[in-house]
């Protein structure tokens, strides 16, 4: 389903409130490791404990739906970072069932439903428009490079193997 462009405006869509534990299932890790029983030793996997940065610590609540994907979710981690602003390490931390009891606003299909297809849509529009700038920028970048004297470009190459001398 192709989605026109004037509807990808945010200001063109309905939205509605949703109860996280609602629309998500929430669950915590189940792992028992604790940062301060870490040997502090370099490894393969970076320790993970309410960042962004990937093994986790104890208390890392999880989001699952069947509907997410990698564009959709994008557009879901924006929301979900706004709310987790509000909790706090004073004890008024992003507990399991606090999270579960938390509200984001989301755009919603005519079935009053989160519309996941439209968050997919919006975030890959969002990423061809990047993409689109980033490589425009590139182009303008070597285009500069091509029209200078003795340019990487004006050499000629050839395949080069390294041979294994035994």
């Amino acid at each position: 389903m192709k989605i026109a462009q004037e509807r990808l405006n945010l200001e063109n869509i309905k939205w509605k409130e949703f109860i996280i534990g609602e629309i998500f299932e929430v669950k915590t890790t189940l792992s028992g490791i604790d940062k301060n029983k870490l040997n502090g030793k370099k490894g393969t996997y970076p320790y993970i404990t309410r960042s962004d940065k990937f093994y986790t610590g104890q208390n890392i609540q999880i989001l699952t739906y069947k509907e997410l994907n990698k564009y959709n979710a994008l557009f879901i981690i924006i929301l979900l970072k706004k709310l987790m602003e509000k909790f706090s390490w004073d004890g008024n931390g992003a507990t399991l069932a606090r999270l579960k009891r938390g509200k984001i606003i989301l755009p919603i299909d005519s079935k009053g439903s989160p519309d996941y297809k439209f968050m997919e849509t919006y975030m890959q529009a969002i990423e061809k428009e990047y993409l689109e700038k980033i490589t425009s920028y590139y182009n303008a970048k070597l285009a500069q490079v091509d029209n200078s004297e003795g340019n990487i470009c004006s050499y000629r190459y050839k395949d080069f193997v390294k041979q294994n001398k035994s």
